[in-house]
């Protein structure tokens, strides 16, 4: 429930808590259940033992499972497109966080919050993530390409890939020259 709850918040317009804990109580109720309290504490608390690694699996195994299923007409000329993007995130400022992804060099202890870099490609055609891969920002193989790196061996032969200068370099071009991707 947490996770319909949570996955609710994030699709929304409506980015806070009193939302999905609103649109919660309405589901139980029209259900035949109890309506749960209307505090968000209890939801927040929940939300935030949500296993980072199993959302990744959620995410990815959902966007390949959606990518393999989606008709030949949806493709580009036949050809399977992948795209590929960058950003940065900030995260909540808790212990376990400041481990993983430090705060920059530059900021003051107890300023500013962990920041992490994320690569995420896409399947032009449904609009999935069948992978992402996650690292620091700083330091080293934290780029976008190192991190592309991790995640690339779901662009196949005939596939298209997509993506801004980033992922303009020769090596990049001939790894997916290799392996009879086009880009």
């Amino acid at each position: 429930m947490t996770l319909w709850v949570f996955l609710s918040q994030v699709m929304s317009i409506h980015h806070g808590c009193v939302w999905p804990v609103a649109k919660l109580i309405t589901y139980r109720v029209a259900n035949g259940l109890s309506a749960c309290s209307a505090q968000t504490g209890a939801y927040c608390i929940a939300r935030d033992k949500l296993d980072e690694r199993a959302m990744h699996r959620l995410v990815t195994a959902s966007g390949q499972a959606i990518e393999a299923t989606a008709p030949d007409h949806w493709r580009w000329l036949g050809h399977r497109v992948i795209t590929a993007d960058g950003a940065t995130v900030t995260m909540a400022d808790t212990i376990e966080n400041q481990d993983a992804y430090p705060h920059l060099t530059s900021q003051a202890p107890g300023c500013g919050f962990p920041i992490v870099r994320v690569v995420v490609l896409f399947a032009l055609s449904t609009a999935v993530v069948p992978d992402m891969a996650l690292g620091r920002y700083k330091g080293k193989l934290t780029h976008e390409v190192s991190l592309f790196r991790q995640i690339d061996e779901i662009i196949e032969e005939t596939d298209v890939f997509l993506a801004d200068r980033a992922y303009a370099g020769w090596f990049e071009i001939a790894r997916m020259m290799q392996r009879g991707a086009h880009e």
